[in-house]
């Protein structure tokens, strides 16, 4: 199922059907990677509504969890990506991105020292699929 819902979340930014099928997967699961995969596909979700106190309403929501979630599980490596993605997707006067460089430097750290292939590869998928600079760091792969 974490394969599933990680391919999933790589499209979620790009058609509003793969987000409302991660919330469906995870919003009734109580584990932190569905939690914290539920909390980024809200905050995803927030992009397909038109009016924008539904707009802040619903990423707010994602927000709150997601970050609850990282203050408890500070060295969990999926949420701080789930977090990265959303910051470098979020327009700056929203103001969610003060975690920025320090979860990218997580998230080089992992990729440089990890053995989980699954995640390393999904994380490498997201950073090609959006030309983000991280995927040319030197020494990353």
């Amino acid at each position: 199922m974490k394969s599933e819902i990680r391919k999933l979340y790589n499209f979620a930014h790009k058609e509003k059907g793969q987000c409302d099928e991660i919330i469906n997967l995870c919003e009734t699961k109580n584990d932190l990677f569905s939690l914290g995969y539920f909390a980024a596909a809200k905050m995803v979700s927030s992009k397909y509504f038109l009016n924008p106190f539904v707009i802040i309403k619903v990423f707010n929501e994602g927000r709150t969890l997601l970050e609850k979630l990282i203050t408890e599980n500070v060295g969990d490596v999926e949420l701080r990506y789930l977090r990265y993605t959303i910051q470098m997707n979020t327009p700056k006067f929203v103001g969610y991105d003060k975690c920025k460089l320090e979860d990218r430097e997580i998230l080089i750290n992992f990729i440089r020292s990890s053995q989980d292939l699954d995640l390393k590869e999904h994380i490498l998928f997201y950073l090609k699929d959006t030309n983000d600079v991280l995927s040319e760091e030197k020494d990353v792969h």
